[in-house]
């Protein structure tokens, strides 16, 4: 990317990577949704912040995914509970920008316990568009002296916030994509099977497919018992090593009964 003088201040016209001027690493694990967002948090350095961290909506929690200035360790690990109750969250319910000028006075949210710890004072917050499906997350900016936002580096963070969503949308439509090109190939895999193999072959490779193309540890093929009451594994990968599964208090019974497919998010 680049930039040019004009008075009083700079335009910045980063380019992402891979497109333009910047870097090509031939890697495709060099493109990954941490690598594209650290980039772009890179470009928050002309705020003089002491911390950014990029949060992703995670039913009524949000996660913590990616950062600069915090510890390594808790990307992935830490959630901020009561999304109504934070900075975060409530960038997240309004859509909007949301500035905290003194995290110690400021008595419209709950202060996250590890801005605290690390002495964060003031903050900005600013969502991530996620499309139809609404905000994907937001993006947080902190300092350790107190201090205002301008306008200016409100609009800036809102245009690297934009970029965000812009890249982990394409990145989405990439997976999906590849996914569903996975799901094809195992549709017409098991076509050929279906006509030159055996049926305990055909289960297993089957079995190993819908692990592949769903990203699953685990997957297999249930035959119910003559008199309707239980289940017995007959091919694939289980968690366990029961011989029969009752068929009235399993998920896959109750698939069974209502004869269309049952997702449990959570066990």
């Amino acid at each position: 990317g680049g930039h040019f003088g004009v008075e009083r201040g700079c335009v910045v016209a980063p380019d992402q990577r891979g497109y333009g001027d910047t870097d090509r690493p031939p890697a495709a694990e060099a493109y990954s949704i941490q690598h594209l967002t650290g980039d772009l948090i890179a470009l928050l350095d002309v705020l003089d912040i002491d911390r950014c961290e990029i949060y992703k909506a995670a039913g009524n929690d949000v996660l913590l995914v990616a950062g600069a200035g915090s510890d390594q360790a808790l990307i992935g690990q830490t959630r901020v509970a009561g999304r109504n109750a934070s900075q975060i969250a409530h960038a997240l319910k309004t859509l909007q920008p949301v500035i905290v000028e003194d995290v110690r006075t400021d008595t419209r949210f709950e202060p996250e316990p590890d801005l605290l710890r690390a002495g964060m004072i003031s903050g900005l917050a600013v969502p991530i568009a996620g499309g139809e499906a609404g905000p994907w997350g937001a993006l947080g900016a902190h300092s350790r002296w107190r201090r205002t936002f301008s306008q200016s580096e409100l609009t800036f963070t809102r245009a690297v916030a934009l970029m965000l969503g812009q890249v982990i949308d394409r990145r989405q439509i990439e997976v999906e994509l590849r996914v569903r090109l996975q799901q094809q190939s195992a549709i017409a895999e098991l076509g050929r099977l279906a006509a030159s193999d055996t049926a305990q072959n055909m289960l297993e490779r089957a079995c190993e497919l819908a692990m592949n193309g769903l990203s699953v540890e685990y997957s297999s093929f249930l035959a119910l018992s003559e008199d309707g009451e239980s289940f017995r594994p007959i091919a694939g990968h289980r968690w366990d090593h029961r011989g029969s599964i009752l068929a009235n208090d399993s998920h896959a019974g109750a698939a069974l009964r209502s004869g269309e497919a049952l997702v449990v998010a959570d066990f």
